[in-house]
């Protein structure tokens, strides 16, 4: 007589057949922009990075031992995806298996960290590893269970700052775990964990929180923010599962259940209350999809239904024809989805055929100077001036590297002296630079984080240099001119505010600059940074306030 197959069997099958199904992706599927840029990071092993904590960096890194192509970029985020989906199984006991992975497929969000690496994807690893463990902390106070607790919220936290709200609205709805003495034990040791990340922003200036809470933020609201968030989630966590939340969001559960409804919905206000300071990406609410599908599943006691079924199956067809469409990259099905894996495609062999072996420096963009690094080898990096943002371009010794030497300038769009041609799906502006000085690596800072000053009067203080490279390059005496960009809802204007040799850009050094403009009364941000006959003004210090009276 046949054996029949086990619940826990089932659950191997799918988790084995995600795995597979995800390395085949992986394989033969270009990298998307951001995964270039994260492949970088692996390239320069640190305890942080400009945008985000270290995991993803690791898990690269180890990948590239295993395979020196896409696969092994993707080799542990497939992985860490099949493991997030067992854990999921496990957390349930097991429990109608079939449903969990039909509503696990209907979600977008988990396709796409089943082969993108991004640090979303050990996030979501280390917060079912959180959950299940917090589920047995819950349950039985011990040693074990406090000490594992405080060992994966590091794990998490390493992997992306978002986890932080997990563990904090995981805690809120169990406010008396915090009398237990062991609780106190899991903080002090995950923040031990977590020191040698906490210490490299020290060492760095806080260039995360700097820029994920200032330079981020420093936009004025439009309602487009709000509006793009909600279709984001719904889009990304799919219309399915979002749906079936509030479905059953009234249903009486148990405590853990209980725990797992408040802690989505509590993400979810959260990013909307932040929604009404910046631009949401949609990714951002994805620590809310593992609480809420396990709330889903503990939710429906036997079967979807028929109706909810079929609709499921659709939309579980729509995404598996379209992960298959990635791999066969063509004009007719060109999308927003598609479009960071194959848009470019042939932009990078003309820039390799106009660069040849020259390095290549990129105006205003970090991830194509990564994905063209991974393709071609050749040394690239970005120059970031105010209108784009910061990132980990300005912090690499690739930059320091380049000083003095001759490079190819390619960029999206026009700048001064540049050479033009056209590639499939966008232009390539370029130009062949001698003896090339960039100065972004340097920064330059204020005395105070606010300016006031009276209507009518003209602001004037001093910037401090601070050289991260200043006895490693050779210095002449250029004039270099320092600029500020002075922004305000509707707009901004950039002004020359100071001039200094290029020599004495050392360390420490103070620059007297003066704003040559009487400003209106009002509330201002200011960007200083050195002028650069590329692009416009650089971004090389923090945003300062000014408030004029």
């Amino acid at each position: 007589m046949k054996e029949k197959i086990s619940n826990k069997q089932w659950a191997i099958i799918f988790v084995a057949a995600w795995i597979v199904l995800n390395l085949i992706l992986s394989a033969f599927t270009d990298l998307a922009e951001d995964e270039a840029y994260y492949w970088m990071f692996a390239r320069f092993l640190d305890w942080g990075y400009f945008d985000h904590p270290p995991m993803i960096a690791l898990m690269i890194k180890a990948g590239g031992f295993l395979f020196a192509n896409e696969l092994g970029v993707r080799f542990f985020t497939v992985i860490f995806s099949g493991l997030t989906l067992y854990i999921l199984f496990y957390i349930t006991e097991f429990r109608n298996v079939k449903l969990m992975f039909l509503l696990f497929l209907t979600s977008p969000a988990f396709h796409a960290f089943g082969f993108i690496s991004a640090p979303d994807v050990p996030l979501m690893f280390f917060a079912a590893l959180y959950l299940l463990v917090f589920k047995h902390y819950i349950e039985k106070d011990s040693l074990k269970n406090s000490l594992l607790l405080g060992l994966i919220s590091a794990l998490m936290m390493y992997s992306k700052y978002h986890g932080i709200l997990l563990i904090l609205f995981t805690i809120l709805p169990n406010l008396k775990i915090i009398t237990r003495k062991t609780f106190w034990l899991t903080t002090f040791f995950a923040l031990l964990l977590f020191l040698p990340h906490i210490w490299w922003q020290v060492q760095n200036g806080y260039p995360s929180v700097q820029y994920h809470l200032v330079d981020r933020v420093n936009r004025a609201y439009e309602f487009n923010f709000t509006f793009q968030y909600f279709l984001g989630q719904i889009g990304f966590c799919g219309p399915i599962l979002f749906l079936l939340f509030f479905r059953f969001i009234t249903a009486p559960v148990s405590p853990f259940y209980k725990t797992m409804k408040w802690t989505t919905i509590s993400v979810f206000l959260f990013f909307l209350a932040f929604s009404f300071r910046t631009f949401i990406e949609a990714n951002w609410g994805a620590i809310a999809y593992l609480p809420l599908i396990l709330f889903v599943h503990n939710s429906i006691r036997t079967d979807l239904g028929k109706v909810w079924k079929i609709v499921a199956y659709v939309v579980v067809t729509i995404l598996l024809l379209l992960r298959i469409v990635l791999m066969f990259p063509n004009d007719i099905l060109q999308f927003s989805v598609t479009k960071q894996f194959y848009r470019d495609r042939d932009f990078y062999p003309k820039v390799h055929e106009l660069a040849g072996d020259l390095p290549v420096v990129f105006l205003n963009t970090y991830q194509k100077p990564s994905k063209y690094s991974f393709y071609f080898g050749s040394p690239s990096f970005s120059l970031n001036s105010f209108w784009y943002r910061r990132n980990q371009y300005d912090k690499w010794t690739i930059q320091k590297d380049l000083q003095g030497k001759e490079v190819m300038i390619i960029a999206t769009d026009n700048f001064p002296n540049a050479q033009h041609v056209k590639a499939k799906y966008s232009d390539i502006y370029y130009l062949k630079k001698s003896n090339f000085k960039s100065y972004g690596y340097i920064q330059l800072t204020a005395n105070k984080k606010e300016f006031t000053i009276s209507k009518g009067e003209m602001l004037k203080d001093t910037l401090i240099v601070k050289n991260i490279w200043d006895n490693a390059l050779h210095y002449d005496s250029t004039a270099i001119e320092i600029g500020v960009v002075v922004k305000k809802t509707n707009g901004e204007s950039s002004f020359v505010v100071a001039e200094i040799l290029e020599k004495d850009l050392f360390s420490g050094n103070k620059i007297p600059f003066e704003i040559p403009i009487v400003l209106d009364k009002g509330e201002y941000n200011l960007i200083f940074g050195f002028n650069s006959d590329l692009t416009q003004t650089l971004w090389s210090s923090p945003v300062y306030k000014l408030s004029v009276k």
